[in-house]
């Protein structure tokens, strides 16, 4: 079982790359820096597959370049990963520490799940909290959970092939933050994990891209509806996080039953 691990910096971002690299090289991680796609001074307007139209519909508002950049970023590290021999792909976003056991815990989470044929798309090793969450299984002192309401934040996570191959082949527009594309989808799908407590957290920098000459997220441009679209995706995925709670705890417990 191999693991391509995938680090997106921002050209000139160089502390950031030093920071990561010393971190990874103490884990014992071999890791590839993917060039990270600089959104800032973009014109979202020339971005043929930005849909502003589906932006305000999904989101209530437009997106920032640095959000766009961001989603382009993810995108390239999963078309690599699918060009490459791996069976699993870690992708981190230079803004992390991590954990000096990171990569025993990634083997044997990874491990049990292929032990146990979990059928799951992606895992999101930085989530500071999950909700409307299962357990399946611990691994000394981590969780491996069954994230039916797929946390937010993607400064760690990692890919299935089939994961990696949905987002690539199902990749039309962009209508959302990639942290959000994700919960949307795996609210949907039901086929995300995560691991608790986190093996990947944020370092709490401010952000290189939304910095100096980069564009922070303020009210233009939002929908007069913005509040209520806000609640609407929210309780959306609230609604479908409980649903799968819900009927994957009663099809373990038939399971169980039927067991003794």
């Amino acid at each position: 079982m191999t693991i391509a691990t995938y680090l997106i910096n921002l050209d000139g971002s160089d502390a950031r790359l030093a920071s990561a690299t010393r971190q990874l090289r103490t884990a014992g991680i071999e890791f590839t820096r993917v060039p990270a796609f600089d959104g800032r001074g973009l014109n979202v307007a020339q971005v043929a597959e930005y849909d502003e139209g589906a932006a305000m519909r999904v989101m209530g508002r437009p997106l920032r370049g640095a959000e766009i950049g961001c989603y382009y970023s993810h995108l390239d590290c999963a078309r690599r990963f699918l060009e490459s021999g791996a069976d699993h792909a870690l992708v981190l976003e230079d803004d992390m520490r991590i954990a000096s056991d990171a990569s025993d815990v990634l083997d044997a989470v990874l491990g049990w799940l292929a032990q146990n044929r979990v059928q799951w798309d992606m895992i999101n090793i930085g989530a500071r909290r999950v909700k409307y969450a299962s357990p399946l299984s611990s691994i000394g002192r981590y969780k491996i959970l069954k994230a039916h309401y797929y946390p937010m934040r993607a400064t760690g996570i990692v890919w299935s092939r089939s994961g990696a191959r949905t987002f690539v082949e199902e990749h039309r527009i962009i209508s959302a933050p990639v942290d959000m594309f994700f919960r949307d989808r795996q609210c949907r799908v039901d086929r995300g994990l995560a691991v608790a407590p986190p093996l990947v957290s944020t370092t709490g920098a401010e952000s290189e891209i939304d910095g100096p000459g980069g564009t922070r997220r303020g009210h233009g441009g939002r929908s007069l509806f913005y509040g209520l679209i806000k609640q609407r995706r929210i309780l959306r995925n609230r609604w479908l996080a409980i649903r799968h709670m819900r009927q994957w705890r009663a099809g373990r417990a038939a399971t169980t039953r039927e067991d003794r």
